[in-house]
């Protein structure tokens, strides 16, 4: 026997049951990434691959999500294709979902929460948290290989004495800012695997991502879940569709359009969740401070004055996690947010 051989006793067992579990994801992997979602989804569904790779996602998720009681077994189906597809991807809507829950549970206007406002308004907060846990379905029809592509950026757009920023938003600025075409920053490979999905190489990488926002809703729509459509397919408004909104702040409440409500906080936490996650192979993770101070700025490019109040409220609830973890070279920041939060916070 080759000494560098290990003796088959010290083999780890596997059994059929793994095995054969092993090579039900690699097919239902494949279906997914060579397929749009819709096809995937029926060819899933026509070989029997989906009811056991959906156990394992409610066993990876199950206390991550034990207050989604709302969830049907199609909500499943379309978490655990988004699992196959990026586990990433998962995480983030479910991460999403959690944070925009505690938030609109917890920030108050008035005597009432976020969430018995919108209540008060629909009946049920059920529709709102399946828009949040299924917002970004639509990137599973962008290549994942393209989704996560990680940019080796030399130019930093970041302030040269901002050492977080030098280190996080360079990549995250430049997806966002590039005019280059894709197709400069991928591999043959990739350009023929967007291609293959009907997308142009010659698109932004912005332009690319910013397809996902209409992707989404017309899964959703095809999978007869009209409002939660209808939220997932404007929460960044890349449509730039004008929203329904009062004319001052002192007007909104519960006469403000629940659905630009609904679209603007599932904005903020997706933006917050992506900023603030553990290191991805693209972005490296934003501080507290910093989340907000992107969410700033993000409102006050905005013309929305409903926009601009509920991020003031979200920062709001967010400013003692911000204070207790404030370094060197923050106070600068700090002090704009709170300019911020004293302009657009409702009396």
């Amino acid at each position: 026997m080759n000494k560098e051989t290990a003796p088959i006793e010290n083999a780890p067992y596997i059994s059929m049951e793994e095995l054969d579990f092993d090579k039900e994801e690699k097919k239902a992997k494949s279906f997914i990434h060579d397929h749009n979602f819709q096809e995937a989804l029926r060819s899933l569904q026509e070989e029997g691959l989906l009811p056991h790779q959906v156990l394992q996602v409610k066993e990876r998720y199950s206390e991550s999500l034990e207050s989604a009681d709302f969830m049907t077994e199609g909500d499943w189906e379309y978490l655990t294709m988004m699992s196959l597809y990026s586990p990433e991807l998962a995480t983030h809507c479910v991460e999403t979902y959690k944070l925009i829950r505690t938030k609109i549970e917890s920030i108050r206007i008035g005597s009432e929460t976020i969430a018995e406002i919108i209540q008060k308004e629909t009946g049920s907060l059920d529709t709102f948290y399946r828009a949040a846990l299924l917002h970004d379905i639509g990137k599973m029809n962008i290549p994942e290989s393209v989704l996560n592509h990680k940019m080796d950026v030399v130019h930093m757009q970041a302030e040269p004495n901002d050492a977080e920023a030098a280190q996080s938003v360079s990549d995250y600025d430049f997806h966002k800012n590039s005019t280059e075409p894709a197709r400069t920053f991928l591999s043959e490979e990739q350009i023929q695997e967007l291609i293959q999905r009907g997308i142009s190489p010659d698109l932004t990488f912005r332009e690319i991502l910013n397809l996902h926002e209409q992707a989404s809703q017309e899964i959703l729509e095809e999978g007869h879940l009209p409002v939660e459509a209808k939220i997932v397919g404007q929460h960044h408004n890349y449509s730039k569709t004008p929203l329904v909104y009062p004319a001052s702040s002192t007007a909104i409440g519960v006469t403000s359009n629940q659905e630009d409500l609904t679209r603007i906080l599932l904005h903020l936490g997706d933006v917050q969740e992506a900023l603030r996650s553990p290191d991805r192979r693209y972005k490296k993770s934003f501080s507290p401070i910093t989340t907000s101070y992107e969410l700033k700025k993000d409102a006050e490019e905005s013309d929305d004055p409903l926009k601009k109040m509920y991020t003031a409220l979200w920062i709001q609830n967010d400013m003692g996690a911000i204070k207790a973890n404030l370094s060197e070279g923050d106070r600068e920041k700090l002090d704009e947010l709170e300019a911020f939060l004293k302009k657009y916070l409702p009396n």
